[in-house]
């Protein structure tokens, strides 16, 4: 994307049968053809849709007449949406805290081409959302995301809360929300969205009633809040516990590399049964175990992945995977995002090669030991 159509990017409601039947269509192409997502579509007429749709906003960037981002808005009550989704995002409780008449938005099915990732239309379309929800005095809205986007949607100014999910088709899913009258939160994690805001001194309705009600919040490590050295200091105590990180990308950096490295990242935990990656899934960044227990499954073997090893290549190669990655307990995770290494990449090519070069190294022996352990190799040794 060049600077002339990234300026001639416009974001616009669908308000026509057939705008709406583009964006449908878009979806699948993003979710199923590209990302190859299993989840309920039409695949007869290649579109994305659900019952949600019919009750939404749904909105489109474009640009010389082709769609390159959507996003769908929902405004209703905590009582008008679906059980399973409330018990989800405890909407019970934001219910208890907004009133009982107050309306609350959900920020879905975000798409963006892939050409486009990493531009400005993801934050253009939040942009819009913001302005919905002000025209309806929103004050908390929704979302959810796979964990590469954690640091994407932080920055944006969301919060996590409560505990990750699992969709059909979509997998492990973070779910987020933010406060959109705290301006003070916002300011500190840089969101675009504060310089959208009127600066009037005013005091939050929600936040404090939202840490009260969700203490757990403080536990999330939010690297948008936190100093690159403190963000080590936390991942040394893993690195330097461990004799795996010898193999991995971590062996060639020096302690500037990695701390300017590891501030692209997030932490997060899953719980036992959470599915991180699936067979023939495209990884969407590089994970690292920082405590618990992982099994990494292939068709083959399964391997148990101790604190300090790293899965998914999804840094260098845009592969499907071989491996199924399964938390067997309460474990935390580290995730290096691509769309972030991309952009690491042209600011710091030398240790991003690097990393790559070790990236290619432990591909290379975990091959090799896949090699030396199969029936074949015991054959032509004999």
């Amino acid at each position: 994307m060049n600077n002339e159509q990234a300026n001639s990017i416009q974001i616009r409601i669908a308000t026509e049968t057939w705008e709406k039947e583009r964006i449908y269509q878009f979806r699948y192409n993003i979710f199923v053809e590209e990302m190859s997502k299993q989840c309920p579509v039409d695949h007869q007429n290649k579109q994305m849709r659900d019952d949600l749709d019919e009750k939404s906003i749904l909105l489109y960037a474009e640009c010389e007449s082709e769609i390159v981002g959507t996003s769908r808005i929902t405004i209703a009550k905590p009582d008008d949406f679906p059980k399973w989704l409330s018990n989800i995002f405890a909407l019970q409780k934001f219910k208890d805290m907004l009133g009982i008449n107050s309306e609350i938005g959900f920020s879905t099915k975000v798409a963006i081409a892939p050409a486009y990732r990493g531009s400005t239309v993801m934050y253009q379309l939040i942009a819009e959302h913001f302005k919905i929800f002000q025209q309806n005095n929103i004050i908390v809205s929704f979302s959810g995301s796979n964990p590469h986007l954690i640091p994407m949607y932080e920055r944006i100014g969301y919060r996590r809360f409560t505990t990750n999910f699992s969709e059909p088709g979509h997998g492990l899913l973070i779910p987020f929300v933010i406060i959109l009258d705290d301006l003070d939160y916002l300011k500190a994690v840089h969101s675009p969205l504060y310089r959208l805001i009127d600066k009037k001194p005013h005091k939050s309705i929600v936040n404090e009633s939202f840490r009260q009600v969700f203490p757990d919040t403080k536990h999330y490590i939010n690297t948008q809040l936190v100093r690159k050295e403190d963000l080590w200091t936390h991942l040394q105590t893993t690195f330097d516990g461990t004799t795996q990180t010898d193999i991995n990308l971590l062996s060639k950096l020096t302690e500037k590399e990695r701390l300017s490295f590891f501030k692209l990242g997030a932490i997060f935990s899953c719980t036992k049964g959470d599915c991180l990656l699936s067979f023939n899934e495209v990884s969407n960044g590089v994970y690292f175990l920082l405590s618990g227990s992982i099994v990494a499954e292939s068709r083959k073997e399964a391997k148990l992945l101790q604190p300090g090893q790293y899965f998914g290549n999804g840094l260098v190669y845009q592969k499907p995977s071989s491996q199924q990655i399964t938390a067997l307990k309460l474990s935390e995770v580290f995730i290096i995002p691509r769309q972030a290494f991309d952009k690491y990449k042209q600011l710091h090519p030398t240790t991003a090669a690097k990393i790559i070069n070790g990236i290619d190294n432990a591909e290379k022996a975990e091959l090799s030991h896949q090699y030396q352990n199969s029936p074949n190799f015991m054959e032509e040794s004999i």
